[in-house]
């Protein structure tokens, strides 16, 4: 199978940015777990290969300052503008995951999401990512894009209603949510719940996020689960079923279990 891999292209970054950085108190603050946490669940670096489990490949930074995480890529991939002290380049090349590509290569895709290896300004944590690049480019949200999809193309009314419900006003809703967890909602947990609501589209069961919010973040082990999160589960689910019988689904299902053999989900 070809990997499908791009050519590489060439990104610009802000040197003056990241070496005036280098100098605050902030980039010599340990990055820890929370700081993942505030990073978008899937970024380009964090190919999850299991869904049920949230963590991606920024988590090898936890421990380390954000003055040595900067410090190493600039060394690793940066290649300094010769005219332009302030400026330089890296090079990136991106490929979609061996799913997508297979996908891609049968025909029951047109196209994947690709991912960038190490050398991708994205695959740092994202305020390093926004330092070196916000000066030149715009970093799109596209953390919508699959509900939205989902939206388009289900028959499920429960699936209809949830999907709109959370399009409708995210951040009232997850504020509800965060308030019916934590006494002190704040960003963090904003991002953390995005983390799970995604990891729930992709199946992952309630059961799973309720032992997280017990052990993890220490929730009541006797509150009952949130009423939105049962049902969004509920329904993602049924999404999940629902779309695997149409069309070319069954087919698609059939020549990943072969090509890429894995622990069929239980219930």
């Amino acid at each position: 199978m070809g990997n499908q891999q791009s050519d590489p292209i060439r990104i610009k970054v802000d040197l003056d940015a990241a070496f005036w950085y280098l100098r605050t108190d902030e980039a010599h603050q340990v990055f820890t777990k929370k700081d993942v946490a505030r990073d978008a669940v899937g970024d380009a670096a964090g190919q999850v290969s299991d869904p049920t489990q949230l963590a991606t490949k920024k988590e090898r930074y936890i421990g380390k300052k954000p003055c040595e995480i900067l410090r190493d890529y600039i060394l690793r991939y940066v290649i300094p503008d010769p005219t332009d002290e302030t400026v330089g380049y890296v090079d990136v090349t991106y490929q979609p995951s061996e799913i997508g590509a297979a996908l891609m290569k049968a025909g029951f895709i047109k196209g994947a999401r690709v991912y960038g290896g190490a050398s991708d300004p994205f695959s740092l944590p994202g305020r390093l990512n926004e330092i070196l690049t916000s000066r030149f480019y715009h970093n799109a949200d596209m953390s919508k894009c699959y509900q939205r999809i989902m939206l388009s193309r289900t028959k499920d009314p429960e699936a209809i209603a949830v999907l709109e419900e959370l399009l409708q006003d995210p951040k009232t809703l997850y504020e509800d949510i965060g308030r019916y967890y934590f006494q002190d909602y704040c960003p963090q947990i904003y991002a953390r719940l995005k983390m799970i609501v995604n990891s729930l589209a992709m199946d992952r069961k309630l059961e799973s996020v309720r032992k997280e919010l017990i052990q993890d973040h220490g929730v009541d082990p006797d509150l009952p689960d949130h009423p939105f999160l049962v049902r969004y589960a509920g329904a993602m689910r049924r999404v999940t079923d629902e779309f695997a019988t149409q069309g070319d689904g069954p087919a698609a299902i059939a020549m990943l279990k072969e090509e890429f053999p894995m622990r069929e989900r239980k219930g």
